[in-house]
């Protein structure tokens, strides 16, 4: 038996999981708002899911891109980007579509809903409802546009969150989304894949058609994950790579100790295959993501044995970046291939500084040094 969700879609990454929860409505998206818009569905075949754009099948192959160079990104092999805002302080929404457009690039376009963790209180009903009508005009102004494949409702909501009216606010956006723009599908970012909190997102927000998680060194119990959280839908990795700064030991001080960029390239190449490309059931697609560190210096003694890695993965491939306490300033040793951060890309091991992110989407210190920087993969919701 085969199921079918129709949309508009750009490309962005993400994962899927199994389970025993029914996914949201099937939409007919057979109406068009214009010639040029695309069409996109996810389909349950007896394979498992894919994502179809235009009747074709897809698998997003991309990155989280805000400030970074598309050029470079759809030159090393990518499909899509993902963003996670619709105006991100430096280029409007509609420029990010035309210059992903412009290089072939579909796009996940990021939707900013208000956090708890910033202070934003899911008990106000008028500041909810300013928040919905705001997105309506965002999502009417961007919808037809050619590049675009999908929504992405607010990044890592889940992250020190506490009231679980925060996904009766996205089923209520994921619906308004489907309303106005029926070509296209919508998703959620989670931090993790914690069962209890996917069990959750599905019984408040089943409006969703795409479950997107974020996992770093926890990208390795995906597969177990997936089998207990319940979620038998479509999959998008928005992020994951190497073991982040918060997951490792510190200092005395408090200072993250890092891996090093070759230790972090080869996570990179360890953990795709078991972790990723064994779950193509339900993962129709992902988003390769670089852990925030600083550089210490040593980028001659340390770009080798990564770029051994991009040797032998596919034409985009993960990255490395510098760990230890060094240099004030952020920097990113781009050892594998090609990272994009906040303001510059680096491409195949060559160092560059990273300013803070302006529009100030933190998960802490790392955001504001190097948001995102890229690495592999895939984009349904994150370049």
């Amino acid at each position: 038996m085969e199921r079918t969700v129709s949309l508009t879609i750009c490309s962005l990454a993400a994962l899927a999981v199994p389970v025993v929860l029914a996914l949201g409505p099937v939409r007919d998206t057979s109406t068009r708002s214009g010639d040029d818009v695309t069409r996109t569905e996810v389909r349950r075949a007896e394979e498992g899911w894919q994502l179809l754009v235009d009747g074709e099948p897809f698998y997003v192959k991309g990155a989280g891109v805000e400030f970074g160079d598309m050029e470079a990104l759809a030159a090393h092999g990518a499909n899509a980007i993902r963003t996670w805002r619709t105006d991100n302080g430096r280029r409007s929404g509609k420029e990010v579509l035309d210059q992903a457009h412009a290089r072939g690039l579909k796009v996940a376009m990021g939707i900013d809903v208000g956090r708890e963790r910033h202070g934003f209180d899911y008990d106000d009903p008028s500041a909810v409802a300013a928040q919905l009508d705001r997105i309506r005009t965002e999502v009417i102004a961007l919808k037809d546009h050619p590049a675009l494949i999908l929504w992405g409702i607010g990044n890592e909501l889940n992250h020190h969150a506490k009231n679980p009216k925060v996904w009766d606010a996205v089923d209520e956006i994921s619906r308004m989304s489907h309303d106005v723009d029926p070509h296209h599908l919508t998703t959620t970012s989670l931090s993790g894949m914690d069962p209890a909190g996917v069990r959750l997102v599905q019984e408040r927000a089943p409006d969703l058609d795409v479950l997107s998680v974020q996992m770093y060194a926890e990208i390795e119990i995906l597969p177990e994950r997936i089998a207990a959280s319940g979620w038998d839908g479509p999959i998008l990795v928005t992020e994951w790579g190497a073991t982040g700064y918060w997951e490792v030991q510190k200092t005395s001080w408090g200072a993250p100790i890092e891996n090093d960029s070759s230790t972090k390239a080869d996570f990179y190449g360890s953990r795709y295959e078991p972790s990723i490309a064994s779950q193509r059931a339900q993962v129709i697609g992902h988003r390769g993501g670089l852990a925030p560190d600083h550089a210490d210096g040593a980028l001659g003694r340390r770009r080798r044995k990564a770029g051994d890695v991009h040797t032998r993965r596919p034409r985009l491939a993960p990255h490395g970046h510098l760990g230890d306490q060094g240099h004030a300033q952020p920097r990113a040793d781009v050892a594998l291939g090609l990272v994009a951060g906040p303001d510059h890309l680096g491409i195949h091991g060559r160092a560059v500084d990273l300013q803070a992110d302006p529009a100030g989407d933190d998960h802490g210190r790392g955001h504001d040094q190097l948001q995102h920087a890229i690495a592999i993969g895939c984009v349904l919701l994150p370049i």
